[in-house]
């Protein structure tokens, strides 16, 4: 028997009533922690979860992420690559994450003719550029984020020629970060925010 127990609710009761069986009772909150109990009599049986802590997901400026620059482009020269924000899925519980789509708060910089989104060294996405301030990668292989682990993201742009204007890319994670623990949908924490590259 196996008692399923919501992560935001501690402590957590979980009632096992006249069981008489050789089998292995087990209850797990949300989180995946589990307690377990066995039987060889006819019983009744309580298990209470303490509190269940405070593990989820986090999104996190990484250390990494570039200062401030000017990117420099003329007639003959565009600027392909530049990284604008580097940033962390931190995952603090025991129970692994799956990021299903991660959107951007940007500039609307018009001469930026497209944006890519990096899961480690590998770009898992790119797009055009949207003419607002939204950036949105939904297109990419949901991926997860292991257990107590941290996964370094990284979105980077392309310029043209005679670019001018600041690109600024932001990502907050309760509105931006969709992302999943055990096929339920959970609210990330935290956020990151690059700094200014100036196109000249």
């Amino acid at each position: 028997i196996a008692g399923s127990v919501p992560a935001a609710l501690t402590p957590y009761v979980v009632g096992l009533n006249d069981l008489s069986t050789s089998q292995g009772i087990r209850g797990t909150d949300g989180l995946g922690l589990a307690q377990y109990i066995s039987s060889t009599a006819g019983y009744d049986k309580t298990i209470t979860f303490s509190t269940s802590g405070t593990g989820g997901l986090q999104v996190l400026t990484d250390s990494s992420n570039p200062i401030g620059n000017n990117v420099v482009e003329n007639t003959n020269q565009t600027a392909t690559g530049v990284t604008a924000l580097v940033f962390d899925l931190k995952n603090t519980s025991n129970s692994a994450a799956t990021i299903e789509s991660i959107k951007a708060t940007i500039n609307n910089v018009a001469s930026v003719s497209a944006y890519y989104l990096y899961n480690g060294g590998t770009s898992i996405q790119s797009v055009g550029n949207p003419n607002s301030t939204t950036l949105t990668f939904n297109n990419f292989t949901p991926f997860t984020v292991a257990p107590n682990s941290t996964t370094v993201m990284t979105i980077k742009f392309d310029a043209s020629a005679n670019a001018t204007g600041t690109v600024n890319v932001a990502v907050t994670g309760s509105t931006q970060v969709s992302a999943m623990f055990n096929n339920s949908l959970i609210t990330p924490s935290g956020s990151a925010t690059g700094n200014n590259m100036v196109l000249i």
